[in-house]
């Protein structure tokens, strides 16, 4: 582009009353970014002005611009992303300065000084790390602030899938909060608002943030067992957020690891979506019965034929509603006089202490209700979870279920 005379006529009115550098001049006139500086030194030495030492616009942010970006490459060489957005923090009183200038000389078109910056800085980081400019969805997001000499760098959360396996009990599957302060953070917890205790999360989450460099993991789990409770087979499911990871990529081999307190990962790998907020799902629980009377054979047979594609009342404290929770199929095998093994096979969410001690009716028909006993599972090995089988949709349709097939279920 070419400075034309009436182009000079009005930067020369411009600078006449403010001093500004080769960049903010042309860019108050140039349609192209890649043109502003060229037009700005081609209209200053037609007029016969010298370049400031200090620009009224940019005060020196311009100038300064290839040591800003050096600054924000070398700390971008700690990600592995392949796309990224650049923006930048400007003091609101440049911004208003740059609006008034446009204003009084009735200047239209130009680009912005924020649009300068992270343009100049963004070809720099594709020329030199090789990586794409990509405003939709980018794998890390880089906000300069170049008048405190500062840039932040947040990558953009991924998700994984996974599933542990538990052969220890007494291990809760969520972090417990501090008992002194109740989780909003204290001496004795380092002001983490968690209690330094074992648990699947904190174990997991141990292994899952130097593995991917991340700040912090956030779990959505597939259910929920006692704590007492073993999780065996090929493991419960779960989805992890990894927020703010340096790391996007790692071998599907490290998902495979003994971790702490006998919890074991078992396979998984990085999502390409996020995943949806509520999965469906099926679980086999084996739980251990205690009845107050001796159970006879015909009492284990009556269970099993009852909860055979039953749909069930459960109560939620949470939602305080009653919700219908499927039982697929029970096979019952005694084991003492008042004692006896059910293998159950149920919907997820089922909650299997209620299933089989009613709580007084907070789940109807339990197996208590069945008997007309009062029965509750063993306080030290209440039940484990020997499958869980994430499915698309609970179908409540009847569909005969064998019991004989409960222990094939994978």
């Amino acid at each position: 582009m070419k400075a034309d005379s009436a182009v000079l006529q009005k930067a020369e009115a411009i600078l006449a009353k403010y001093p500004l550098c080769n960049s903010c001049l042309g860019r108050q006139f140039a349609p192209r970014k890649d043109e502003q500086i060229e037009l700005g030194e081609q209209i200053r030495k037609k007029i016969a002005v010298k370049e400031p030492e200090r620009c009224y616009l940019c005060e020196g942010i311009i100038k300064d611009i290839d040591h800003t970006a050096k600054n924000v490459i070398e700390v971008l060489r700690g990600y592995k992303f392949k796309t990224f957005l650049v923006g930048a923090s400007i003091p609101h009183s440049i911004i208003e300065n740059e609006d008034t200038l446009r204003a009084e000389f009735k200047l239209k078109g130009g680009s912005s000084l924020k649009a300068e910056i992270t343009s100049a800085i963004a070809k720099r980081i594709e020329n030199v790390l090789k990586k794409k400019f990509g405003a939709r969805n980018p794998d890390v997001v880089v906000v300069v602030n170049p008048i405190e000499k500062f840039q932040t760098v947040t990558p953009r959360s991924l998700f994984v899938t996974a599933r542990y396996t538990k052969v220890k009990r007494g291990i809760p599957q969520k972090k417990q909060r501090c008992n002194d302060c109740n989780g909003k953070g204290c001496p004795t917890c380092s002001w983490s608002g968690f209690a330094d205790t074992p648990s699947v999360e904190s174990a997991v989450a141990d292994y899952l943030v130097p593995m991917f460099g991340s700040r912090k993991v956030k779990f959505s789990w597939v259910g929920s067992e006692d704590d007492e409770s073993l999780v065996l087979g090929n493991g419960r499911p779960f989805y992890a957020e990894i927020i703010e990871p340096k790391k996007r990529k790692v071998a599907a081999a490290k998902f495979h690891t003994r971790l702490k307190h006998g919890i074991e990962l078992k396979g998984g790998k990085v999502l390409e979506e996020r995943p949806l907020p509520e999965v469906s799902f099926e679980l086999v629980a084996e739980a251990n019965i205690e009845a107050s009377k001796p159970v006879k054979k015909a009492d284990l047979r009556k269970i099993a034929t009852t909860f055979r594609n039953l749909d069930a009342s459960q109560y939620s404290p949470n939602k305080m509603k009653f919700l219908t929770k499927r039982v697929f199929a029970l096979k019952a095998e005694q084991v003492s006089s008042k004692k006896f093994k059910a293998t159950i096979r149920c919907e997820g969410g089922t909650n299997i202490k209620k299933l089989v001690q009613g709580n007084h009716l907070e789940f109807s028909p339990s197996i208590s209700e069945v008997l007309g006993d009062s029965c509750n599972v063993n306080a030290k090995k209440p039940f484990d979870i020997t499958s869980v089988k994430v499915v698309e949709k609970i179908v409540r349709k009847p569909q005969p279920i064998p019991a004989e097939t409960i222990p094939a279920e994978s």
